[in-house]
């Protein structure tokens, strides 16, 4: 008697019947595999084994053969897991905006749970949660001009190399910014000029102006309402602005409001008349950074003339001084006029 082996036979790929492709879901994707050698090839010959599939990409299907079987070796065969597509509901953009002068970028959330329920993914480009499909490395962030107010703009784009494909778009509202136009507090020394008042634009970004269709006029009033024509007297005074309702403003970026008055503090003129008849207003807003300044009053001296003991003691040693020449002047003279006879 001769003996010989019956080796088993080499499993090859195209025993296992076609496969599939699939979408990505986050998970492994096992599909159940198809195994013939025409009517040879037993269940147990072999068993069925995965790769990682769980990414976009290359996937595999795995047989082996068993030990007892009548096969030898492995054999895979390959399939693809396809990116799956961006959709709008996998982004939110969150918060609220305001005109600011710069680009806005808005915060937002990104998930994908494999399903319709929401719950956190992506918050800006943090970290994103163990339940979100989705992760920061799956896609871009690109934003629009964003940089006035009406609607702005932030794109999601899929990374060539993640498990997404696609692109989506999401639109926010930036608000008008609010801005107030006032009149300038101001402060003088007692004198008959007021000073120059100008406007303030409380909340103007630096470098903005609004347009102005109108020329302000103001006045000076004491609490009870009366007109003041001349700020010679002393105390707190309210600046009016007469026309506020005629003069209109525009900028699209801002919300403008007006305030029709402002505070007028006079202080009292020193006693030696060495005041000014006005200073100028406080410093306020241009339409950048905050408005000319007020212009300074003109210098003057007291309006009160010195008079009796109210004198300078200057003006007394003049007077003895221009005495004390003359006198001299008087005896040169007498002692000449004798010489020459």
């Amino acid at each position: 008697t001769k003996t010989f082996v019956i080796q088993g036979k080499a499993l090859s790929a195209d025993m296992i019947g076609a496969i599939d492709d699939c979408t990505y879901t986050g998970k492994q994707i096992a599909p159940a595999a198809s195994v013939k050698d025409g009517d040879l090839l037993l269940e147990s010959d072999y068993t069925v084994s995965y790769g990682e599939n769980r990414h976009a990409g290359e996937a595999q299907v795995i047989i082996t053969a068993t030990e007892s079987g009548n096969y030898a070796g492995s054999a895979t065969k390959t399939f693809t897991i396809h990116q799956k597509n961006l959709t709008d509901g996998m982004f939110t953009v969150t918060g609220t905006y305001t005109y600011n002068g710069g680009q806005i970028q808005p915060t937002y959330t990104a998930e994908d749970l494999g399903k319709e329920d929401a719950a956190s993914g992506v918050q800006g480009n943090s970290e994103t949660t163990p339940d979100s499909l989705l992760k920061a490395s799956d896609f871009d962030v690109s934003y629009g001009d964003n940089l006035n107010a009406g609607e702005g703009s932030v794109t999601f784009t899929a990374t060539a190399t993640g498990n997404y494909t696609g692109k989506i778009e999401k639109r926010f509202t930036i608000e008008q910014k609010d801005v107030t136009v006032k009149p300038m507090d101001a402060s003088m020394r007692a004198a008959a000029k007021f000073p120059q008042f100008t406007l303030e634009y409380i909340g103007l970004v630096e470098g903005d102006t609004l347009t102005v269709n109108g020329t302000p006029t103001f006045a000076v009033q004491k609490k009870d309402g009366t007109l003041v024509t001349e700020g010679t007297t002393p105390g707190t005074y309210s600046i009016e602005w007469n026309n506020v309702d005629k003069v209109v403003f525009t900028n699209d970026n801002y919300r403008i409001s007006t305030q029709p008055n402002a505070v007028l503090t006079i202080d009292a003129a020193p006693a030696d008349g060495s005041g000014s008849t006005g200073d100028g207003g406080t410093s306020g807003g241009s339409s950048g950074s905050g408005g000319s300044s007020g212009s300074s009053g003109s210098s003057g001296s007291s309006n009160t003339v010195p008079t009796g003991d109210q004198r300078n003691p200057l003006f007394w040693l003049f007077l003895l001084v221009s005495a004390g020449g003359a006198l001299c002047g008087v005896i040169w003279k007498k002692n000449r006029f004798t010489s020459a006879k």
